[in-house]
């Protein structure tokens, strides 16, 4: 229901979204509940997949967003390998604007867990990875955002992410 688009109206969407993460928040650690390795992954994926939806905006986004960052607390990088990929893909694809704000969005996840890590911290060396492989294809994101960020508000918002 929550990635549902414009099939089901946005506030029974907002609302399956924050079902969905508070049942992540409050008990992602139950067994009984998510199930298996295989069945984390493809709840870890359904997050990021509904994050990353064309028509994922407003409260929905913010809800998903939330979602995924409490993921990366639990699970990133060791048991969820795929969110750089698929968020790398996202950015790289440049298809529609709402996607590459939601990946950025999810980016700053990632960078908000490893923000007070010492740089000599081998718990950092994740961070270390992601900028490596996304600071290249932000430079140009960024470049192209700014002389337009006048002009449409979202580039603003890119821009900052």
């Amino acid at each position: 229901v929550a990635s549902a688009g414009d099939a089901v109206r946005v506030e029974a969407r907002q609302a399956a979204a924050i079902a969905v993460k508070n049942l992540v928040k409050r008990t992602w650690e139950d067994d009984a509940i998510f199930g298996s390795a295989p069945d984390r992954a493809a709840a870890r994926a359904a997050v990021l997949g509904a994050l990353l939806r064309p028509d994922c905006t407003g409260a929905v986004r913010e809800q998903f967003a939330e979602c995924v960052g409490q993921l990366v607390f639990k699970d990133f990088p060791d048991r969820w390998p795929e969110l750089l990929p698929t968020t790398v893909a996202a950015i790289r694809g440049r298809s529609d604007a709402v996607v590459v704000h939601n990946a950025l969005l999810a980016l700053r996840k990632v960078a908000k867990r490893f923000e007070f890590k010492a740089r000599d911290d081998d718990a950092r060396s994740p961070v270390e990875a992601v900028v490596a492989e996304t600071f290249p294809l932000l430079r140009p994101l960024l470049a192209t955002l700014t002389p337009s960020a006048g002009s449409h508000p979202e580039a603003a918002l890119l821009a900052k992410l």
